[in-house]
C-alpha cells in the first residue's frame, strides 16, 4: 500500500503513475488527485494549451489524425456522444465553426458532398424535397424514414394509376398542396407517379391503399 500525497489516502501501488525520477519509481499522488491537479490547470490556461494542441496537431498532422482515427474506431460511440453534446451545448458556435471551415476547405466540402450523395441518392432525394416545399411556405419536414413507410403502407404502388416501383418512380405528393396551405408533414403525404403527381396538380385529394388489385377511392376533392 501507498499513502497519497495530496488526499492522504492509501491506495495499491498500481493506482499511481511511474515517475523515473523517483527511487521507488513511483508518483508522489495517486492517479486520481493528478487528473484532478491537470483538469484544473487545463482549465485555467484553457486558450493556452487550445493554441498549443493546434500548433502541434499542425506541425504533426499525419501522426495527429492517425491517433485520432484509431481512437474514434475503438471509441465510436462515446466519441459520437460527447460531439452531439458539445454541438447541442452552443449551437451558434458550431455554426460558425461549419461555415469558417466550409470556406477554408470549399473543395474538399464538394468532394465529401459529392461522395455522400452517391452513397445516399434517396436521402439526398428527400432532403431536397424538404428544402423545396419549405421554400414554398410549407414548414414540417418529413424524414427518409417517414418516406419509406408512407410508400410501405400503399405497398409502393401508386394509389391513382395502380402502377408499382420498379416500374414508376413513387414521388411526394402533398394532399392538400402547398398552394393552399397544405403542411410538409407525414400525414399531409402520399405516394404518386410522376404523372398521377402532374394530372392531380392544385386539387385535394385523398387516395387510399390499393388492396387486393382494387383501385384504392379518392375522397373529397377541390379544384383550384
Amino acid at each position: 500500500m501507498r499513502k497519497c500525497s495530496m488526499c492522504k489516502l492509501l491506495y495499491l501501488e498500481s493506482e499511481f503513475s511511474r515517475d523515473k525520477s523517483r527511487k521507488d519509481g513511483l508518483s508522489l499522488s495517486c492517479k486520481h488527485c493528478e487528473r484532478e491537479r491537470n483538469a484544473k490547470s487545463y482549465q485555467k490556461n484553457l486558450e493556452a494549451n487550445r493554441m498549443r494542441r493546434r500548433e502541434y496537431a499542425a506541425s504533426h498532422k499525419a501522426e495527429a489524425s492517425e491517433r485520432s482515427r484509431k481512437h474514434y474506431l475503438a471509441n465510436r460511440e462515446a466519441c459520437l456522444r460527447r460531439a452531439k453534446a458539445y454541438h447541442a451545448s452552443d449551437p451558434e458556435r458550431w455554426k460558425e465553426y461549419q461555415r469558417d471551415w466550409t470556406k477554408a476547405n470549399r473543395e474538399k466540402r464538394n468532394i465529401v458532398e459529392r461522395r455522400w450523395r452517391a452513397k445516399n441518392p434517396e436521402i439526398y432525394r428527400q432532403h431536397l424535397a424538404n428544402q423545396k416545399a419549405n421554400r414554398r411556405g410549407a414548414p414540417g419536414k418529413v424524414s427518409p424514414k417517414e418516406w419509406q413507410l408512407i410508400k410501405q403502407i400503399y405497398e409502393f404502388t401508386c394509389p391513382s394509376c395502380g402502377l408499382s416501383e420498379p416500374q414508376i418512380k413513387l414521388q411526394r405528393d402533398h394532399i392538400i398542396p402547398v398552394k393552399l396551405g397544405g403542411l410538409n408533414v407525414f400525414g399531409n403525404i402520399q405516394p404518386l407517379c410522376g404523372d398521377c403527381n402532374r394530372k392531380k396538380s392544385n386539387t385535394i385529394k385523398k387516395f387510399e391503399p390499393i388492396k387486393n388489385e382494387i383501385r384504392g377511392s379518392e375522397t373529397d376533392s377541390g379544384k383550384v
